[in-house]
């Protein structure tokens, strides 16, 4: 199975520095001029299905990358859901701090732990490649955001939470997964950066 995981572009939350999670910011001026360039310079394979989060900087950046294509939305890859710390910066929030607890799994008010967010993030992960294959396919492009991409590679490459920011997940760019299922688990065969 050939996966296609690509971020948003720069948003709002990206520029002012906050953690953005469940709240539905646009994509900044910067953000859309970078998609365009992207799109003109970089390679994204085309694919059988694409799909994108509900929130519109992931669905704004899809129909810009992909405008000819048909986008299905999907709430449950929505970013990480902060719950009271949404739209915090580091100046109201220690990122760090709040990190290294979040990692620990204490528990958000309103919003939801690592191990909640990367129960969701698989379960999601392996629904939507079910559906794909009973569709006959066996490709698709889901645009999202970096902790749904941080979350999806750690899952498969089954590394530690303390290897969570060790992926790299750029605005407007992402990765080409080529994966291969065993005993109901998948692995990666091949990863390449867009």
């Amino acid at each position: 199975m050939e996966i296609i995981l690509v971020r948003h572009g720069f948003s709002i939350g990206n520029l002012n520095h906050t953690l953005s999670g469940w709240t539905d910011v646009a994509l900044t001026e910067q953000g859309i001029e970078e998609l365009y360039k992207f799109k003109s310079t970089k390679e994204y394979d085309e694919t059988a299905l694409y799909f994108s989060s509900d929130l519109k900087r992931a669905y704004d950046t899809a129909r810009i990358l992909f405008p000819d294509k048909t986008i299905q939305k999907r709430k449950e890859f929505r970013e990480i859901n902060f719950g009271i710390y949404e739209n915090k910066n580091p100046l109201q929030l220690n990122f760090r701090e709040f990190f290294q607890r979040w990692f620990k799994g204490d528990k958000i008010e309103d919003g939801e732990n690592y191990f909640e967010f990367m129960d969701r993030i698989v379960e999601s992960f392996y629904d939507l490649n079910q559906e794909v294959k009973s569709l006959g396919h066996n490709s698709y492009t889901l645009i999202s955001h970096s902790g749904v991409i941080r979350g999806i590679l750690s899952h498969l490459e089954d590394a530690s939470p303390r290897d969570f920011f060790e992926y790299d997940a750029p605005n407007g760019l992402g990765y080409k997964l080529e994966l291969e299922e065993k005993n109901s688990k998948y692995i990666i065969r091949e990863i390449e950066k867009i």
